[in-house]
């Protein structure tokens, strides 16, 4: 599958709104628990995206959404929970590597620049979002020092 920054973004958004130090992100993987419904004792067990996720799902297929993610926590994005329930992805937090990516591209704005010339680049990858964000990061702070001296 083709790596979709906007998705790997927007994911990362998700886990950032959600998590806590004492709250996981729960991703349900719809596709896993409709193979896995007959498991369940009662209707009532199987897990349900919430309103975070749906909004998500209206944006992206789950299995868009769940290799995302697994790209997410193999590029050390993101902690996974290692005792994630069938048909789930828990997402503990954010790593520093995520807190950093996301302070580069979290505002609109700063996503689409470092977006614009990653393509015009010819990249679409994370490491050269994190690249481009540091230098325009950096661009940005040495106007902000110079402009007060």
């Amino acid at each position: 599958m083709k790596l979709n920054i906007d998705c790997v973004r927007d994911i990362m958004l998700w886990a950032e709104s959600i998590t806590t130090p004492t709250k996981p992100a729960v991703y349900v993987d719809t596709d896993m628990v409709k193979s896995l419904s007959v498991m369940y004792l009662s209707e009532s067990e199987i897990p349900v995206p919430n309103e975070d996720q749906k909004n998500l799902l209206n944006k992206y297929s789950n299995e868009q959404l769940v290799y995302h993610l697994r790209y997410c926590v193999a590029d050390n994005l993101l902690i996974e929970n290692s005792a994630n329930l069938q048909g789930t992805i828990i997402i503990e937090d954010l790593t520093p590597s995520g807190h950093e990516f996301m302070a580069n591209v979290r505002e609109e704005e700063n996503y689409n620049s470092i977006k614009s010339k990653a393509k015009r680049a010819g990249i679409e990858s994370v490491k050269a979002l994190v690249t481009i964000g540091e230098e325009v990061a950096a661009s940005a702070i040495s106007k902000v020092l110079t402009s007060q001296s």
